[in-house]
């Protein structure tokens, strides 16, 4: 019977173009073959994902259209290419190493909001990434602003000195985990720490755990800097943010200097779409442009108390991408805004 099956497969080799890197493109490719029985490799080929899958005919049909129907939320495909090949065996699924491509232009995905299930790791003491400020998974973290070139692997981002630990290595290898092959997965052991730099020296407390010194101090640090008026320099993994109180007329000038923007606006971060909601007179009415994915930012008509040291007619608003602090602690980079009266 076996035999016979095998006599009945074919194998093709299946090109996807699009937003189908940093989205969690390829485990999702080799999940899906494990519920339709196909075998083969995925990989990244410069700007493309490049399959070759054996199985009978009706499963590979069925393959690629749930492909096209299942895809990432994130994900955008712009065309889908199949090819019959010469038969070929494979024991099981997975993803291979990825190569160069041939030329064609990549579309890089944008850095993806804070999904719900880091956010919820983040804000439990008993999760190996309590109050990790670089928390990512398949789903969320920074994309476009890490990555120096493609195709989209580890080595290729701004996560290229941060070698995993034994412990994200083992979720980054696990079929059924969230972070399976997730090339920014870290914890506080393997990834990016947070410190403060000031131009005098700065010596965290010596009491407190770890995570205090590491997490938490440096953040209510900046915040007390924020609340006096001040700019600070926030540094990610994809490069710098300059941030200062929207409610102090004085900092939101002393940031228009720094940057010789007169008047343009600057976005202005807040911690979650209920916040937008609650803000400006004239914010939004609908959830869409701050929940969408991925959702970077959205744009709305000003009320008159939203002047924001502007004249001009419209208010930014960005939602955050990193956390870069526990949720209890979004005074840092993500704030409320009703604006400076005028």
């Amino acid at each position: 019977m076996k035999e016979m099956r095998k006599a009945q497969e074919k194998t093709v080799k299946i090109r996807i173009w699009g937003v189908v890197q940093g989205v969690g493109f390829r485990p999702f490719v080799a999940k899906l073959a494990d519920v339709y029985g196909v075998r083969g490799t995925v990989r990244n080929l410069g700007g493309l994902v490049e399959i070759v899958a054996t199985g009978v005919s009706d499963r590979l049909d069925a393959f690629r259209e749930a492909i096209r129907e299942r895809k990432p939320a994130p994900a955008q495909i712009v065309h889908i290419a199949v090819e019959p090949m010469a038969p070929a065996d494979f024991d099981a699924f997975s993803i291979v190493e990825s190569g160069g491509g041939g030329g064609e232009i990549p579309l890089l995905p944008a850095d993806l909001p804070l999904c719900p299930d880091c956010l919820r790791e983040m804000e439990n003491p008993a999760n190996e990434r309590y109050l990790h400020p670089f928390i990512s998974c398949m789903a969320c973290g920074p994309r476009y602003s890490i990555i120096d070139r493609i195709p989209y692997d580890r080595d290729n981002t701004a996560m290229v000195d941060f070698a995993m630990c034994s412990f994200c290595r083992r979720e980054y290898s696990d079929r059924e985990a969230r972070r399976y092959h997730a090339q920014t997965v870290s914890c506080h052991d393997c990834g990016p720490v947070l410190r403060w730099r000031l131009r005098r020296p700065y010596v965290p407390s010596r009491q407190g755990d770890r995570l205090a010194a590491r997490v938490t101090e440096p953040l209510a640090l900046a915040a007390r800097l924020l609340a006096a008026g001040k700019v600070i320099a926030i540094k990610g993994v994809g490069g710098y943010h300059l941030a200062c109180s929207p409610f102090l007329p004085r900092a939101v000038m002393a940031l228009r200097r720094l940057k010789g923007r007169e008047e343009k606006p600057f976005a202005v971060m807040f911690r979650d779409p209920a916040a937008v909601r609650r803000s400006p007179p004239s914010a939004p009415k609908r959830n869409g442009c701050s929940s969408r994915i991925p959702a970077p930012s959205c744009c709305w008509k000003r009320g008159r108390t939203a002047s924001c040291s502007s004249p001009r007619r419209f208010a930014a608003a960005a939602a955050r991408s990193a956390p870069f602090c526990p949720a209890w602690a979004c005074t840092i980079c993500c704030w409320s805004w009703r604006g400076p009266s005028s």
